[in-house]
């Protein structure tokens, strides 16, 4: 997939994920894309991710939003003592009106994740991805052990954050056939 192709698809997602009331933040994009690639098995956005800050992190879409706004894709709205939310320019839309097939084959997956996960809170996000990320990289343990791991790699986090992360996530994703 070329690099436009895949931007398209970000600033779909990013266009969608305003549209249902997200704050649409570096953080939410970042949760969400990790949903739509491990939860939905979609590769079209195949980033690297890692355990990080707030849960499942993708240096590589960090830059990828960073060369977004370098070029005009997107725009930076500032929101006092916030991180900035991502904003489609109109060179933004432009590019992925130039890529209707490619974005259209992503549609039900975009929609889904935009709908369902990406009007929530960071720290929502934040335990809805950690048990996916949890459940992808440690699909052998049982459900107690991946919620100890859970709690493991979140230890600030309430006790209680590890099972309601599982919930969310599979009742988030139940009208899909998902690879949870």
């Amino acid at each position: 997939m070329s690099d436009f192709s895949r931007q398209a698809i970000i600033l779909e997602l990013i266009r969608k994920m305003r549209d249902c009331g997200s704050w649409c933040g570096e953080t939410h994009l970042q949760k969400c894309v990790y949903i739509m690639t491990e939860g939905l098995g979609n590769r079209s956005l195949d980033f690297d991710y890692v355990m990080y800050k707030h849960g499942p992190y993708s240096f590589e879409l960090h830059e990828e939003i960073g060369r977004m706004e370098a070029t005009g894709l997107i725009n930076l709205r500032p929101n006092p003592g916030y991180g900035p939310s991502l904003l489609l320019s109109d060179t933004g839309l432009q590019l992925v009106q130039r890529f209707p097939g490619t974005v259209s084959a992503q549609k039900a997956d975009i929609q889904l994740v935009a709908e369902r996960f990406s009007p929530r809170t960071v720290t929502q996000l934040e335990r809805i991805a950690t048990a996916l990320f949890v459940k992808r990289r440690f699909p052998e343990l049982s459900r107690d052990s991946q919620l100890a791991k859970f709690r493991e790699l979140k230890p600030y986090l309430p006790a209680a954050s590890a099972e309601l992360g599982f919930q969310e996530l599979e009742s988030g994703i139940e009208s899909r056939d998902l690879r949870v």
